[in-house]
């Protein structure tokens, strides 16, 4: 075992302790344990809490492909994860202590989608439903295919197409065991397909942005859940050696190369930046569009994020950032701040890619739920809790003050106009 005067370490040092104990986060030593065990790491996991004295043990933790949640708090000292046959050693070697809270039975026994959630195809159903019988404000766009070839759906909200109108995104589904955002998204779209031409501030949002809304990013990963892997976050890509799946979320060209290389972490950031048609998707859609404004929905840990995700500084639109995110988390009682700094360091993740490269107003959420298959009445009180942050989100789109979108031409996107 490591001794304990490594837990004051910082991530480096940590890092180093572990890959003397056999376990290093270079792809060969990944390639080497993975085969056989494969099977092992991706059904028989457990979930557990994690003490720790500083956020440098997090960062070593999941370079070495420890899954850790996002419910990380900071004051306590403790964060989630998900331990199995490859990441629990892992975790044992580190010295930071922590308890199971749930067992791979348990987790087995719990199956796929709790009762009340819609499956990827009553999520397309509807869509495409609101789309027919709103042909004059709403259009149902494939803006990609997953990897199993689904469609990966947006729907566009805007009385003026093609008028330059300011645009705003709302997505989720990119890790597929969140349930509860896809729902949110989803009530969304009803809520602003039925309240056009009744609702005095809804009909305005659409008559003066451009508004895209993308329930599902990750459908294939939602088929998995639905099928009973309830734990699963990635795609569904097969890799070498039995290793499946790469973290969307992971995946986007901005400082990519400080991901997970291991192919059997829940936060494999992929091949290649952009490698990933689900992420290919999102990229393409936000070069047309260069939205002023967008959110990112997880769960669970109740935060509002924003970039970056690779760094502890900040950008310099970070007194916009924080006064809009803080509107977003103050009448929800939700923390808020930067990636880096309220959570842990990521790399490739969507929203800091986003502002880098288009300078758009680039948040992430993490609703406050109980988990991330939370019974479907949490996800009903978050709807009832978020309403009014998407429609003060889509409205800030438009806001003439903001000045943090950058200028240059739209990139193009063969196929879906």
């Amino acid at each position: 075992m490591i001794p304990s005067w490594t837990r004051s370490l910082p991530a480096l040092s940590l890092a180093a302790a572990l890959a003397g104990c056999g376990v290093h986060p270079g792809a060969a030593t990944v390639k080497t344990a993975a085969g056989p065990q494969a099977a092992a790491f991706t059904q028989a996991r457990t979930v557990a809490r994690i003490h720790f004295s500083n956020p440098a043990e997090l960062e070593a933790l999941e370079k070495a492909g420890v899954d850790l949640f996002e419910n990380v708090d900071r004051a306590h000292g403790t964060v989630g994860a998900t331990l199995t046959a490859l990441s629990r050693p892992v975790l044992e070697k580190s010295g930071l202590k922590f308890e199971v809270l749930q067992s791979a039975e348990a987790l087995a026994a719990k199956g796929g989608m709790p009762a009340g959630y819609r499956s990827v195809d009553q999520v397309y159903t509807e869509l495409k439903a609101i789309a027919a019988a709103h042909p004059d404000f709403v259009k149902l766009v494939e803006i990609g295919k997953s990897l199993e070839g689904r469609s990966i759906f947006a729907l566009n909200f805007t009385s003026k197409p093609g008028t330059g109108l300011p645009a705003v995104r709302i997505n989720s589904g990119q890790h597929a065991r969140e349930l509860p955002p896809v729902e949110l998204t989803t009530n969304l779209t009803h809520l602003l397909a039925d309240g056009y031409g009744k609702d005095q501030n809804l009909t305005r949002l659409i008559d003066t942005r451009d508004i895209w809304i993308v329930p599902i990013v990750n459908p294939d990963g939602r088929f998995k859940v639905q099928e009973g892997n309830s734990m699963w976050r990635k795609n569904t890509r097969k890799l070498g050696m039995g290793a499946a799946g790469v973290d969307t979320n992971r995946n986007a060209d901005d400082h990519w190369d400080g991901g997970d290389s291991m192919q059997w972490a829940d936060d494999y950031h992929g091949e290649k930046p952009f490698s990933e048609p689900e992420s290919s998707a999102m990229r393409d859609l936000c070069g047309k569009m260069r939205f002023k404004s967008s959110i990112d929905v997880h769960n669970f840990a109740g935060m509002i994020l924003w970039p970056p995700g690779y760094s502890t500084d900040f950008t310099k639109d970070e007194a916009h950032f924080k006064a809009v995110g803080g509107k977003l988390a103050d009448h929800l009682n939700y923390k808020a701040g930067t990636i880096a700094r309220t959570i842990y360091k990521t790399y490739g993740d969507l929203s800091t890619w986003e502002y880098d490269t288009y300078g758009t107003l680039a948040f992430g959420a993490e609703l406050a739920d109980s988990g991330f298959s939370a019974p479907i009445s949490e996800a009903q009180r978050d709807w009832t809790a978020w309403q009014s942050n998407f429609t003060y989100l889509i409205d800030e789109a438009g806001n003439p003050n903001a000045k943090h979108v950058t200028d240059g031409p739209k990139l193009p996107m063969p196929g879906i106009f």
